[in-house]
């Protein structure tokens, strides 16, 4: 079958991970419970049964099946926006840790930096300033605070992505120029993340 396995629209299982749907007119999803079904079949199929199943039919437009590659489309901001408490804790505490263990090391964050580069919630509406960008992912920091750019939080060692694709690594040690870099890095996001949610809130 010469179409995608995949639709562009997602789901979300209240887990921060949003997987795609399956191109079939077979397979549903109950959004209560997450769990797939098959109309054929009398199983909750995983993509591997999808693919592999011979009696899948594709989901067409205007008569045509979707075809293999579909353009992009972009995909909507994850709807579990944390509260301005919470994006302001989320984010002292990653200043936090690298104010006192130092900054995470250059490989952990080239790794890190590869996983963002590749991700669908990556921005970067400042490519002249800003070398990686911004997360659109659910952390809640503001696109376009310069602290807030993935090129500096990547380097703080209690960072953790939203949508669960790296956890915590540990800092190289504790430096006075990372401790004032973040000291100074922490009141600026603060501060225009409240700005943000005041403008937002009138």
């Amino acid at each position: 079958m010469n179409t995608n396995l995949f639709l562009d629209e997602r789901y979300d299982c209240n887990d921060n991970v949003y997987r795609k749907k399956i191109n079939c007119h077979h397979w549903s999803v109950n959004n209560e419970t997450c769990a797939t079904s098959c109309s054929l079949k009398n199983i909750n199929p995983t993509s591997e049964n999808c693919f592999l199943c011979k009696e899948r039919t594709a989901i067409t437009i205007g008569g045509n099946p979707i075809p293999l590659k579909p353009k992009r489309v972009t995909k909507s901001i994850p709807p579990n926006t944390p509260t301005f408490a919470q994006k302001a804790m989320s984010y002292a505490k990653a200043e936090m840790s690298q104010m006192f263990s130092g900054k995470v090391s250059n490989e952990v964050y080239e790794k890190r930096k590869a996983i963002c580069l590749s991700c669908d919630y990556k921005t970067n509406p400042s490519p002249d300033t800003e070398s990686i960008g911004w997360c659109k992912g659910g952390c809640g920091c503001k696109v376009g605070n310069p602290r807030a750019a993935l090129s500096q939080k990547l380097y703080m060692p209690a960072l953790k992505c939203p949508l669960k694709k790296f956890g915590q690594e540990k800092g190289e040690g504790f430096n006075i120029a990372d401790a004032v870099d973040s000291v100074k890095g922490a009141a600026t996001a603060i501060n225009e993340t409240l700005k943000t949610d005041n403008q937002e809130n009138k």
